[in-house]
């Protein structure tokens, strides 16, 4: 379960991932500045499989990942991955070296898609539109959006949920484009009449686990971390990556 924002700016974006995530599993790591072939880039680490849900390098090359749960959800609860298969987590490492949504594209496409389970792979290139891979467990299918503001949501408990939450994003982030704060606040919101349905949410078997948010601009790269419930919990400082000097020609 995760829902997935971007607002593309001139000069770059900024991009949220909110992480959904059992009460069983570990942690999430803070974000630190790691290697992809010869990239420098910035993920958090999945407390469990070792993995990333989001990543950032230093062509602002941007990377959410989703987990893609079948139309009518798996009970109301959040199903386990199915044994056997190679963790998500895997795959935007594998993709970071990538300097442009072109390049990652290639990558993906190089990939077995069969020893995933489902998931949609968001990819922001600075200037273009966002790319949305969805894989359903048959078939790998790419499109594009331009449009600001939410890019996905998944839940494991079901499309009701998924429909709620569309909903209420356009109702408390409004406007085309929506401002940053009200995106951000979103994020954070643990809406009482909604519960277990809200952004920020909260049920018995799992919870909101972290906030992700990205910031690329032609003055580098941040990425902050809030390591908890966002509606509760600090984030932590940021981490910064100085983007690669441009020589014109």
């Amino acid at each position: 379960m995760c829902t997935l924002s971007w607002l593309p700016r001139a000069d770059g974006h900024t991009f949220w991932h909110g992480r959904d995530e059992r009460a069983t599993r570990l942690p999430g790591e803070p974000p630190g500045m790691v290697r992809r072939g010869g990239r420098r880039a910035l993920a958090p680490r999945d407390g469990d499989a070792g993995g990333t849900w989001a990543g950032v390098n230093d062509a602002g090359l941007t990377l959410g990942l989703a987990n893609l749960y079948p139309p009518e959800g798996v009970g109301e609860g959040m199903p386990a991955p199915a044994p056997g298969l190679v963790t998500r987590g895997r795959i935007i490492d594998d993709l970071l070296p990538a300097a442009t949504a072109g390049e990652a594209r290639q990558l993906l496409g190089a990939m077995d898609p069969r020893v995933f389970a489902p998931f949609t792979l968001a990819v922001l290139e600075p200037g273009r539109p966002a790319e949305l891979h969805r894989w359903d467990g048959s078939r790998l299918e790419t499109r594009t959006t331009a449009a600001p503001g939410l890019l996905l949501t998944s839940s494991g408990a079901g499309r009701r949920i998924e429909e709620i939450r569309v909903r209420e994003y356009a109702r408390i982030a409004p406007g085309s484009p929506p401002r940053a704060e009200d995106i951000e606040a979103l994020h954070r919101s643990h809406l009482e009449s909604l519960g277990a349905d809200s952004f920020c949410m909260h049920r018995e078997e799992a919870e909101t686990a972290s906030l992700t948010r990205v910031e690329v601009g032609a003055a580098g790269i941040r990425m902050t971390y809030t390591p908890g419930p966002p509606c509760r919990t600090p984030s932590l400082e940021s981490v910064a990556l100085v983007l690669p000097a441009r020589h014109d020609p």
